[in-house]
Order: structure tokens, then C-alpha cells, then sequence
């Protein structure tokens, strides 16, 4: 197979736009790690994702939308929770697990009930996305078992021969996957600490140990109450103190996890 290498001009994105219309796959950048993406309501597109990386099927991959009120595509459950996240870390490196509507194809999910769901904070990612008139389904643009790429060229020596097409973009900034919280649940629970920042409010101080699994368990069996989770953005609301870098400031939220 031919990998036609594309650049972030407007016909390039174009041309990988048709290629997603058209079933194929398409490495892109991302500001965590490259993704490899497919329509991802199209089974036949989302099995070469599979194929191509040497993937097993049982693996849920995540959806990526290029605006938030897109989260419809795929669920139906919109809790005052998940807006309050959506709000405070779209775009950027949270992906949300989420009551999956009938419409996305289980392949896409892993057979799973729920889906992965979030909007990726990359201008080329974002037009790719909105142009293509679809979710796109997207892990990680490599082969499995080898390190995820944060550098078209690290795509190239994994996947050139294997996709349709790789859009050059920049280094991606942050350089490691996403977070992953489930709000599926009753309580959330952290899947897979990433590039958003995790802390934890607890009723009394814990081990690092105990912090550890808190994480993994949603913290509630640790003692803790909630979950803080935190993310430095570039702009000018909320400015830091001088000693931190100008122009950077922090949003952060609380999920209670303790509700009755």
C-alpha cells in the first residue's frame, strides 16, 4: 500500500478528509500522541485500525470530536458531572467513558456498552474532524507493543506501508496519552493517569501507596472524598503568581465522589 504523506495545508487536510469519507486510515496529530484514525461508525474502516496496528479486537478505541456539543454522536447521558468536565478540560487530554448510544458500532467500543469519548486540543486534529462530518475512532498511530508516536516520523517507521495517508503536524506537545475518567458509573474512576493532572482530596492524609490506588479505584476505597483534577492552560483569565510562567493559568475541579 501507498502512504501518501500529507502537510497541514487546506487541500491536504482535504485529501485526508476524503480519505476517512472513502473507509480508509489516517495518522494525525494530536497535542498528546499521534492517533490513527477511521470513521468511527464505520465497522469495516475501524477493523483495518485493528489490522493495521496489530491490534486485538477486544480493545476499545477512543472517539475523537472536534466540538463538544458532538458528544451527542455517541451518548445520550449527559450528567451535570460530565458538562462540568467537558467544559473545564475540552480540548484537551481527557477522554471520558461514557453510556454508548446503539448507533456506534461495537468493534469501536470493544464490545463494551460504553464508549471513550474526547475532543483533542490540535487545529489540524480539529478541521480533520470537522470536515470529515464524523466522530473519529483513534488510538495511538503505532504498531502494538511499540512506544506511542509524538513524532510524524515515528508514524512513518511504524506504519508507512500499512495506512492510507500520515498528516504532518508538530511534535505533540504533551507528549503522553490522554486521562482517562469513567463516568459511566456511579462514582468516576480514573482508568489511565495521562497528560490532565490528577490530585486527590482526601478526609485525611494517605501514603503514596494508598494515593496510587486511589487513582485506580476512584479513590474511594482510600479514604478520600474526591478527585481534583487540575490543567495549566496558555491565556489570560485566572492569571498564576509571577513565579509561575506568564500567561499561563490553571483551571481545576472537584468531583465529589462520596454522593449518596
Amino acid at each position: 500500500m501507498e502512504t501518501k504523506i500529507l502537510t497541514g495545508t487546506q487541500q491536504d487536510i482535504g485529501e485526508a478528509v476524503a480519505i476517512i469519507q472513502r473507509g480508509g486510515l489516517v495518522a494525525f496529530p494530536t497535542e498528546t500522541v499521534y492517533g490513527l484514525g477511521a470513521d468511527a461508525f464505520n465497522e469495516e474502516a475501524v477493523q483495518k485500525v485493528f489490522q493495521a496496528k496489530g491490534r486485538p479486537g477486544d480493545n476499545p478505541l477512543i472517539v475523537h470530536i472536534s466540538r463538544p456539543s458532538e458528544i451527542g454522536q455517541v451518548t445520550s447521558r449527559l450528567s451535570p458531572d460530565l458538562v462540568a468536565l467537558i467544559d473545564q478540560f475540552w480540548p484537551g487530554p481527557l477522554t471520558l467513558i461514557v453510556k454508548k448510544k446503539k448507533e456506534v458500532p461495537l468493534i469501536t467500543t470493544g464490545g463494551l456498552d460504553t464508549v471513550a469519548v474526547r475532543m483533542p486540543d490540535n487545529p489540524i486534529a480539529l478541521e480533520l474532524i470537522a470536515r470529515s462530518g464524523t466522530a473519529i475512532a483513534a488510538p495511538s498511530a503505532n504498531l502494538s507493543g511499540r512506544p506511542s508516536p509524538t513524532k510524524a516520523q515515528h508514524v512513518r517507521e511504524d506504519l508507512e506501508g500499512r495506512i492510507d495517508g500520515i498528516l504532518l503536524g508538530e511534535d505533540c506537545r504533551v507528549g503522553i496519552e490522554s486521562t482517562v475518567l469513567d463516568m459511566s458509573g456511579e462514582h468516576p474512576r480514573i482508568l489511565r493517569p495521562g497528560g490532565l493532572l490528577v490530585v486527590s482530596a482526601c478526609s485525611a492524609a494517605i501514603d503514596l501507596d494508598s494515593f496510587t490506588r486511589a487513582l485506580a479505584l476512584g479513590a474511594r476505597d482510600a479514604g478520600c472524598q474526591a478527585l481534583v483534577l487540575e490543567r495549566w492552560f496558555q491565556g489570560a483569565d485566572h492569571p498564576v503568581p509571577s513565579a509561575f510562567s506568564e500567561g499561563l493559568y490553571l483551571k481545576s475541579l472537584i468531583l465529589r465522589i462520596d454522593k449518596i
